[in-house]
């Protein structure tokens, strides 16, 4: 039975940059710093298998099985040593066998008295050493030798591609609607606390288990935990999956903790000892996650959660109702429901985009101003993706205004700044030419004529590169942007045929 959130849609400003940036760090390590780790794991097989010590370890594995009560053994020497389908198999088998491998290292069964036993500790030796180029078995989480290192390391370790792809997915799904309510130090810390006590519960629990555990489960288990704390009586989607049946649902989040609990417990008493998935570490994980999360609330009070998605869906009823009101020429109404919209999220675009058509459509230039110094700051700050968009708004302002900027400072040079770097000289002389009669004392005056003069001497429009250095002359005789203008202009016209 599969139960996951389905993530919903998030703020504009709620960027999940440490989810992200954790699994592109585990997607790197898998790729790039695990990526020979099979081909190491061979070549430790092959020197195992012919060396000579796999026999060796195969009679004291023997040896160990019926000591044990298992009086059916294994299959006959000449079988053993002819089948290599059933050497793979004995020899995983072995390895696994956590109790065996302990027994084995601590010479009970190959004995310092024994013939044999000088051979047998070379070739041991050379074995584990190939195996510690397996990035796994060095930075893995191995109980019977357990570090904080490796219990730090391994959650960035997988052991294989699908592994990987199911954590990270899982990782993203939780993850991001975590990160969208705390503070990203916090989730950080988090998540990387809960991923070493995870991978501590397994130790104690398994503390004499030899194979190395490896994978981010335990900590996104502890992300798990929080997001149902976190979120508490808030509903939210959910997708169940029962292998035959397939539906969404609304539920408190809080209601999945027990669920997912349970599920680990039940996976730990059912199908522990025959998996390879370590579901202890998945509950410890869970539990972790859920007493921080607890411990955060109680210092710092209730985490106020929205419904994102009844949020946006009541966004778009109101902007509906907005846009209506405005090409009914209702302009106040509009500008009520446009402005109430700004105040849950003011970087809105759309909303802005929306109330900068409405006041260009009023009598009230004041009202024009304010919106167009708010639309414009928050499209010149994102130019990387709305650069059409703010030269069209801007000219249409300009338009509306005939010119008369009633911009701050700050937002004229960045246009000016990036209206350059695109060539669109007539937009920024415009803009510069605001800059020298409204705000000839700013600070910012020197540096936007330094822009403008370099662009326009690029763009074959010397006059206006003239103009800006004569006016830098004038009024900045000693400042550092009229030398560095006069350099490139000069060094421009000596290079020029």
């Amino acid at each position: 039975m599969l139960v996951v959130p389905i993530i919903s849609k998030l703020k504009q400003h709620s960027h999940p940059f440490i989810t992200i940036g954790l699994i592109l760090i585990n997607c790197l390590v898998y790729f790039y710093i695990q990526g020979d780790e099979d081909s190491f794991e061979i070549a430790a097989y092959e020197y195992y298998n012919t060396s000579g010590l796999m026999n060796m370890e195969v009679r004291a594995y023997e040896q160990y099985l019926l000591s044990n009560g298992n009086i059916g053994g294994l299959p006959d020497p000449v079988t053993i040593n002819t089948n290599q389908d059933l050497r793979i198999q004995l020899y995983f088998q072995m390895r696994g066998d956590d109790d065996f491998v302990t027994s084995l290292l601590n010479f009970e069964l190959i004995k310092i008295t024994d013939t044999h036993f000088l051979s047998w500790q070379k070739l041991r030796k050379n074995y584990e050493e190939k195996l510690a180029l397996v990035i796994s078995n060095s930075y893995g989480y191995t109980p019977s030798k357990a570090t904080l290192l490796t219990a730090f390391t391994s959650m960035f370790l997988h052991g294989g591609f699908m592994h990987l792809l199911g954590n990270m997915v899982f990782l993203w799904l939780v993850g991001s609607m975590v990160e969208a309510i705390t503070n990203r130090a916090a989730y950080l810390f988090g998540y990387l606390l809960t991923g070493i006590l995870a991978a501590w519960s397994y130790g104690f629990i398994y503390s004499t288990c030899t194979t190395p555990l490896v994978g981010a489960s335990g900590a996104i288990s502890g992300i798990m935990g929080a997001y149902c704390v976190l979120y508490g009586l808030s509903k939210v989607k959910v997708f169940i999956s029962l292998g035959f049946y397939f539906n969404t649902l609304r539920l408190p989040a809080i209601a999945l903790l027990p669920f997912w609990l349970a599920k680990e417990l039940y996976s730990v008493q059912t199908i522990g000892d025959i998996s390879n998935v370590a579901y202890i570490a998945h509950f410890g994980g869970l539990l972790a996650g859920a007493t921080l999360a607890f411990s955060l609330i109680k210092i710092q009070g209730p985490i106020n959660i929205e419904d994102q998605e009844e949020t946006m869906l009541t966004m778009n009823a109101d902007l509906e109702k907005g846009v209506q009101y405005m090409a009914e020429l209702e302009l106040d109404k509009a500008r009520e429901v446009f402005n109430r919209l700004l105040t849950d999220d003011p970087k809105n675009i759309e909303v802005l985009e929306k109330l900068f058509e409405t006041e260009s459509l009023g009598p009230n230039p004041a009202s024009l101003h304010r919106t167009a110094n708010s639309y414009l700051k928050h499209l010149a700050n994102t130019a990387e993706h709305n650069y059409k968009r703010l030269l069209d708004t801007y000219i249409r302002y300009a338009q509306l205004c005939r010119n008369d900027l009633q911009l701050s400072p700050v937002l004229l040079l960045t246009m000016l700044i990036l209206f350059c770097k695109k060539g669109e000289i007539k937009e920024a002389t415009a803009i510069a030419s605001t800059l020298v009669k409204k705000h000839s004392d700013s600070p910012k005056l020197p540096r936007a004529l330094l822009h403008l003069s370099i662009a326009a001497d690029k763009n074959n429009m010397p006059k206006v590169g003239s103009n800006c250095r004569t006016l830098l002359q004038r009024k900045f005789p000693q400042s550092s942007e009229y030398a560095r203008a006069m350099e490139v202009h000069n060094s421009t016209s000596d290079s020029t045929p």
